[in-house]
């Protein structure tokens, strides 16, 4: 009878444990993994264009006829851009060509007027004074002649400026200049991005700026696309209303980047191995996340974390996952500290 009994009460037990782990929750467990992760540090900025030039009127009180360069295009340095109407500086070229014509037969007069007058001198037919005088007609007609000299040259350059050319190889960003106004000297015309150049301009915090150098590789993203740059430079003073570190990047020539646009980048500092976890597997409560690991005994309990940057469907761990420990793969907010799982499937 004692055997029977205890027989009966080995059945009974069997059948208690069979029904536990038959209600006990089925779950899949993973362990973590090595992944290869580029360190690097975010930020926001403004694509700007890194030299600008300006290209601005040299002549006054003539009219732009035509012009032959508009906003985006490409110039070389030395094209023209634009073209005032010449017919009144030609005219003003006309003018100074005759008066040195004038001045240069005028001196010419002059100088053999006071070499007749040299010799008679020698023959005491004119006075020493009336030599002089004519001597001195020669020194103003060099003056006079250096004056309209120095007036055709003005006049030449005045019709050069005609032509408004390029200062630099570029790219057009701005043009102010309209067909038929009249521009004053120094009224601008057109705004050149030089070379095409262009820069982003990140704010960072002054301990991130620190992790900086110039030449730290960068990358921003316009759309789907990563263009590459490097650190060219810091600003000596922080930002007057983030109060934060301006850092210039000197980026790489791409189709879609434009000045004035706001993109989100990064600073890259290398690759290295992390742990990483599926995001499926984190329980967040209070502001804490957590995983649910699971024991030799597969029973359940809750460990905290500390994570960094997620990476696709998974986020880094810095701190606070065993090593080789196996965890909840997904609905472990279901599960409390001690209760016992039945795993199906992973680790």
């Amino acid at each position: 009878m004692v055997r029977g009994l205890v027989f009966g009460m080995g059945l009974l037990l069997a059948a208690l444990v069979q029904a536990q782990e038959q209600a006990a929750l089925a779950v899949e467990v993973a362990q973590a993994a090595r992944v290869a992760h580029e360190r690097s540090l975010a930020a926001d900025g403004v694509v700007v264009a890194r030299e600008l030039a300006a290209v601005n009127a040299q002549v006054a009180g003539v009219s732009l006829a035509r012009l032959e360069a508009d906003i985006g295009d490409r110039v070389q340095a030395g094209q023209v851009l634009a073209r005032f109407d010449a017919a009144l500086l030609q005219q003003e070229l006309a003018q100074a060509q005759a008066q040195e014509a004038r001045a240069q037969a005028a001196l010419a007069q002059a100088k053999r007027n006071a070499a007749r007058a040299g010799k008679l001198v020698q023959e005491r037919a004119v006075s020493v004074s009336d030599s002089e005088q004519l001597a001195s007609a020669v020194r103003e007609g060099q003056a006079a002649l250096n004056g309209a000299v120095a007036a055709r040259k003005l006049a030449q350059l005045r019709l050069g400026y005609a032509e408004v050319r390029a200062p630099v190889a570029g790219v057009v960003a701005a043009r102010p200049a309209e067909v038929g106004m009249t521009a004053g000297v120094g009224s601008p015309l057109f705004v050149l991005q030089v070379d095409g150049a262009l820069e982003w301009q990140a704010q960072v915090s002054p301990e991130d700026a620190q992790r900086l150098k110039v030449g730290t590789p960068a990358r921003v993203l316009v759309g789907e696309v990563a263009v590459p740059g490097r650190v060219r430079l810091f600003a000596p003073v922080a930002d007057a209303q983030s109060r934060r570190v301006v850092v210039f990047v000197a980026l790489e020539r791409h189709a879609d980047l434009r000045a004035n646009l706001l993109l989100r980048g990064q600073f890259l500092f290398g690759k290295e191995e992390v742990w990483a976890v599926p995001v499926s597997a984190l329980v967040r409560e209070d502001g804490q996340d957590f995983v649910v690991l699971v024991d030799a005994d597969n029973r359940v309990h809750r460990q905290a974390l500390v994570l960094g940057e997620r990476l696709g469907d998974r986020v880094v761990v810095l701190e606070g996952l065993p090593e080789g420990a196996r965890f909840v793969l997904r609905s472990g907010s279901f599960l409390q500290d001690g209760d016992v799982v039945r795993v199906v499937g992973g680790g």
